[in-house]
């Protein structure tokens, strides 16, 4: 448990901080990178994947499948790069 001196020096310490503007961007900033670093990982192995499927659809002579993966691929990577034109918000 906190004494009433800890919690006195933890408003303050939270009155400071509320008014330094510039680390609370700087701090959003950082937790938006690190939440968005998880799904760019995840559509980076999705990209891959569809590649080497689509090699091996053209490998056993499906153009069109392989096309398709292509795609799939394609836009996969245009929502890695245009995170916000893709949000739900």
């Amino acid at each position: 448990m906190a004494s009433d001196q800890e919690w006195q020096d933890i408003r303050a310490i939270a009155r400071v901080l509320a008014q330094d503007l510039r680390m609370t961007r700087a701090f959003d900033r950082h937790e938006r990178r690190l939440r968005d670093r998880r799904y760019r990982r995840g559509v980076r192995i999705t990209v891959m994947a569809a590649l080497l499927v689509a090699m091996l659809l053209l490998a056993l002579g499906l153009p069109m499948a392989a096309l398709a993966a292509l795609i799939t691929s394609g836009l996969a990577w245009l929502t890695w790069h245009c995170p916000d034109s893709t949000s739900w918000q």
